[in-house]
């Protein structure tokens, strides 16, 4: 007989692959291991890139992202969802068909990826029926993760990316549009002190902030917080404090980054503790550190 008690959530993670292991499933996969969860991961793209940017994207079949999922489905308890990279409005279509059976009951994070830090665009045509797909399955999202440029783009231009005040209008269109929680990422404003986020949900607009760790540009950042955030929804945590939990295991990651060589920056590799009882913890929550106002 299993003890369930003591067994390891299970989150499915549906995106792309990285064949240099710096973003994708590849960060999902280290996350899900800081986090003491199982990742089930799940390629609806195969991209070719580098430190130089994205040279090709192949998405998987509608066919075959069905079956990967079903196959997930029928022999894992799948406690949560995390999907990045959904490169075709065909993808993100197969991807809301084969997700039927759980959602919205079990808590769905989506990283809506557009571009790859390294250059180029990873959705080539995020055309009207590319976000008409999307909105339906936002519309069953616990949580999505975009960053300032993604925001302006899944806003259709309505506004651009701009400061901390912009930010908050976005976050605040975005939960409107799309009728769903929106954690919006400011890692890409120009500001050398903090990184502001903002968590616009049903309870109104929470301000995270935390200081700036002065590293190179690192590339899986997004990829590893939506994994984090999808893997405290799996243990139970509410929305705002696995949210705060996340960004506060992320922060130490970046401060102990490890190079791995090459011409690009390192992957962010978050650390796994070993509690004195052997069950991996999470860095408790200074709110000093992570802004939480």
């Amino acid at each position: 007989m299993r003890d369930h008690e003591h067994m390891r959530p299970v989150v499915l993670c549906i995106g792309g692959t990285d064949p240099t292991g710096r973003a994708g499933l590849a960060a999902d996969i280290r996350a899900g291991e800081a986090a003491d969860v199982h990742i089930a991961p799940v390629p609806v793209a195969i991209v070719a890139q580098n430190a130089k940017g994205v040279q090709h994207i192949e998405p998987s079949s509608p066919m075959l992202i069905t079956a990967q999922i079903r196959a997930v489905l029928e022999d894992l308890p799948v406690r949560a969802v995390k999907i990045g990279l959904m490169p075709t409005a065909q993808v993100v279509e197969a991807i809301t068909r084969a997700l039927t059976p759980i959602l919205p009951e079990t808590p769905l994070v989506i990283d809506p990826v557009l571009g790859a830090s390294s250059g180029g665009r990873l959705v080539p045509s995020a055309s009207r029926e590319w976000r008409r797909h999307f909105r339906a399955l936002a519309n069953q999202a616990a949580l999505i993760t975009p960053n300032i440029l993604e925001a302006s783009a899944l806003l259709v231009g309505e506004l651009p990316a701009g400061g901390r005040r912009i930010m908050r209008l976005q976050a605040e269109a975005l939960f409107e549009r799309y009728q769903c929680p929106v954690l919006l990422k400011g890692g890409h404003l120009p500001d050398d002190r903090s990184v502001m986020d903002v968590l616009h949900s049903q309870e109104g607009q929470q301000i995270f902030l935390a200081p700036r760790v002065p590293v190179r540009d690192l590339r899986g950042t997004g990829c590893t917080l939506a994994t984090l955030i999808a893997a405290h929804l799996a243990r139970g945590l509410g929305l705002m404090e696995a949210v705060a939990q996340a960004r506060a295991l992320l922060l130490e990651g970046l401060r102990n980054v490890v190079d791995i060589g090459g011409e690009g920056p390192p992957p962010v590799r978050l650390p796994v503790k070993d509690s004195p009882d052997g069950e991996t913890t999470t860095p408790s929550l200074n709110r000093e550190e992570t802004g939480e106002l």
